[in-house]
This record gives structure tokens, sequence and C-alpha cells, in this order.
């Protein structure tokens, strides 16, 4: 009976393989590699701190001191809100 279920279960994924390597066709995808430099700052130092790292793991953004397109502050509102004014910036 073990026998019988072995058979089966590699009869089972062979069909799942051949069937799973049909061709689908070209597939595309455009990356756009640009950074966006930007300045980050808080209203506290941990947020500050979550902050800056949160944007520089991204991967989309570049922290600059200076020449950032964008500038994006963060405060801390009542009620655990948070407010994020982003302005056009230098750059």
């Amino acid at each position: 009976m073990q026998n019988l279920l072995r058979l089966l279960l590699l009869l089972s994924f062979g069909i799942a393989s051949a069937a799973g390597q049909g061709r689908i066709g070209e597939v595309r995808v455009d990356v756009d590699k640009s950074t966006i430099p930007v300045r980050v700052s808080a209203s506290t130092p941990e947020m500050n701190s979550l902050a800056l790292q949160a944007f520089g793991l991204h991967g989309r953004y570049k922290l600059v001191a200076s020449g950032f397109a964008y500038d994006i502050r963060l405060s801390v509102l009542p009620g655990s809100q948070v407010r994020v004014d982003v302005m056009k910036g230098s750059g």
C-alpha cells in the first residue's frame, strides 16, 4: 500500500512539473533605477531615527542634506497620529 502511494505521489509530481513547463512568452519589466534626492526630518528624535532608517532602506529615495527634490517633515500629533508635510525642495 505504501509503495502504491509513493508511486502515485511521484507520478503527480511528474505530471505537475511537465504541465508547468509551458512557454508564457516574453516577460518585460521596466525599472526606473534613478533615485529621488530627499531630506527627511521629524519632530522627535525617535521618529526622526525611524524615518531616516525607513527612507534610507527604501531604495527609491536618496537621503541628502542639500540639493534635495523634496523636503519631507513628520510631526507627532495627539492620539497616535502623524502629520507628513512634503514640500518641493531646492534640487
